[in-house]
């Protein structure tokens, strides 16, 4: 039964896409650093376990790995832990709202002014909102035109904030 779970484990990894990899590889290497407290680990020690683990060169995974891996995936995909120990992810799921703007933010640090006590609900709903409709706004079918609008806003605040 555990080898199974290994097996989908595996799969489940092995089946992302290039940029989702990239994406679980980064968030459970910052488990490790931020939950863990594992500042000794270094980012290629890390890379090394994780292809050795995919290769099959081992199938013994460390327990911190093993926590790693599931808060990665949990981060990634709605029941993520469960689908990819039971079923192994086949293929792409459409990225939830929530995932986008996980990628998007989980290497950025909050506004040194902002304080967290002020995103109170009625503030976290605005600022859902105006996510929403930036990424809307920015939204097409063809990855340079999104990439163009995308370029354009970022334009556009970086020239409002510089005249403060």
């Amino acid at each position: 039964m555990y080898v199974d779970y290994v097996d989908n484990l595996i799969r489940t990894i092995k089946n992302m896409s290039e940029n989702d990899y990239i994406f679980f590889e980064k968030t459970a290497y910052e488990y490790h650093i931020k939950y863990l407290k594992n500042e000794r680990l270094r980012r290629a020690d890390f890379k090394i376990q994780l292809e050795k683990f995919l290769s099959e060169e081992t199938i013994k995974i460390s327990f911190q790995n093993h926590n790693s891996y599931m808060y990665a995936l949990d981060q990634m995909y709605d029941n993520g832990i469960t689908d990819s120990l039971l079923y192994a992810r086949k293929g792409k799921k459409s990225v939830t709202w929530r995932q986008l703007f996980l990628r998007a933010t989980t290497d950025v640090a909050l506004p040194k002014n902002l304080k967290p006590e002020n995103l109170d609900e009625i503030n976290t709903r605005t600022l859902k909102s105006i996510f929403q409709k930036l990424i809307s706004a920015c939204a097409h079918n063809d990855k340079d035109v999104t990439g163009k609008r995308l370029r354009t806003i970022d334009e556009f605040l970086n020239i409002t904030f510089n005249r403060e």
